[in-house]
């Protein structure tokens, strides 16, 4: 059988390596077949090499994938997420995901925000449905059914929360939905009398988050001239103090507060009023009178590890607090072993002063 002759661009599988090499040279530009015979005719074991390289390359990226997509690590990463190691500072919390650190590495106070209600919370919860009855005008459909549902969870719950404290925030929530005549009833219930607290507070609450300050401070000043209890009486102090302040008469809220202090003589009553009026220092950036009232606090109530932090926070913040910041943290550090938010925070200290000596990461080995 005879082969067809080869055509001009065409290489003849029966001819000898030798002469399929020089035919398809004579096809290929000099420069590239030189480089061909060099990688892959002279040395053939360059294609094993590369191919087993490509191929090891692509079954790890296949595994890294495999691994990152998991949610254990997915969870393990989001925990160390802020370690950073190059600055020696630790961002973590044993009880907090995240914390939040400044420029020298100090850990700062935690904030003050809530977290929202989940929705695999137990049904008898009662704080659960509260605030789920208070934010239902939210949603975008039916929202006063919402609303009736959420109040006859609640009055099925058993709990600490007043029953007239649940019906003044069903009203409120009622009237927010669109129930022009809640209003209308839940005014009918505030006044001047102990038992129109819960009402009177509602209201003040209500009018203060729409700004109608005039409005709220009615139903504030009411609470705090007709609580029911000592309890009562302390909640409705400092919600007016603060609500002075917050309205743009900064010395009437200190004033107030100040001349009220002696109302309260569980020394744990007394600490809070004194932990409210150095809050209002520190809004006036009158920093040395804030300390001053936060040690008054911690006097009264020296167990209150979240105020020693803050202050302890905040005396590292000025030039002259270094001393009296390591000592309410090392005061922590004897309270709570395990905060290891405490210890960066010390060491940053004495870093900054330059006692290396008292680290206490040294000091404990």
């Amino acid at each position: 059988m005879e082969t067809a002759p080869p055509t001009k661009n065409s290489v003849n599988l029966t001819q000898t390596p030798t002469q399929n090499q020089q035919q398809t040279a004579a096809l290929i530009d000099p420069p590239i077949w030189d480089a061909y015979k060099a990688f892959f005719v002279k040395e053939p074991k360059f294609v094993c090499v590369g191919f087993f390289a490509v191929s090891i390359l692509f079954l790890v990226y296949m595994i890294l994938r495999t691994v990152a997509s998991s949610d254990k690590l997915q969870s393990f990463l989001s925990r160390i997420k802020s370690f950073d190691l190059s600055k020696g500072r630790l961002e973590t919390h044993p009880e907090k995901s995240t914390v939040e650190t400044d420029e020298k590495g100090n850990v700062k106070p935690p904030g003050s925000k809530h977290t929202a209600p989940q929705e695999d919370a137990l049904d008898g919860d009662q704080l659960y449905w509260l605030i789920k009855m208070e934010i239902a005008y939210e949603e975008p459909d039916e929202c006063i059914i919402k609303v009736d549902e959420y109040y006859n969870k609640l009055k099925s719950c058993s709990g600490e929360i007043s029953p007239k404290r649940i019906e003044a925030s069903y009203l409120l929530s009622r009237y927010r939905c669109g129930d022009e005549s809640a209003l209308s009833t839940l005014k009918s219930k505030s006044g001047a009398s102990s038992d129109a607290y819960h009402a009177n507070f509602i209201l003040a609450r209500y009018y203060k988050s729409i700004e109608e300050n005039v409005e709220a401070l009615k139903f504030f000043d009411l609470c705090w001239k007709h609580s029911p209890d000592i309890e009562q009486k302390l909640n409705a102090t400092l919600n007016l103090g603060k609500f002075l302040a917050d309205t743009g008469k900064m010395k009437e809220g200190i004033k107030f507060l100040k001349e009220h202090i002696s109302t309260f003589v569980a020394p744990k009553d007394n600490a809070k009023v004194w932990k409210a009026l150095g809050d209002l220092y520190e809004k006036r950036k009158q920093i040395w009178q804030k300390h001053l009232c936060f040690e008054k606090a911690l006097r009264l109530n020296p167990d209150d590890s979240r105020l020693r932090f803050s202050l302890a926070y905040s005396y590292g913040e000025t030039p002259y607090g270094h001393a009296l910041a390591a000592h309410h943290y090392k005061i922590l550090r004897a309270q709570a072993p395990r905060m290891s938010i405490v210890s960066n925070n010390l060491s940053v200290i004495y870093h900054s002063t330059g006692l290396i000596f008292e680290h206490p990461v040294i000091s404990a080995c």
